[in-house]
């Protein structure tokens, strides 16, 4: 088990892809066509 830094290290990684992600598709990023 990685404990409660691992927890929250592993949240903070996923809370920036997903704020990146919804960054990139807000501006219309990902619509390629």
């Amino acid at each position: 088990s990685l404990g409660l830094f691992g927890l929250v290290e592993m949240l903070l990684f996923v809370l920036t892809v997903f704020v990146a992600y919804a960054y990139v598709w807000r501006r219309g990023g990902l619509e390629w066509d």
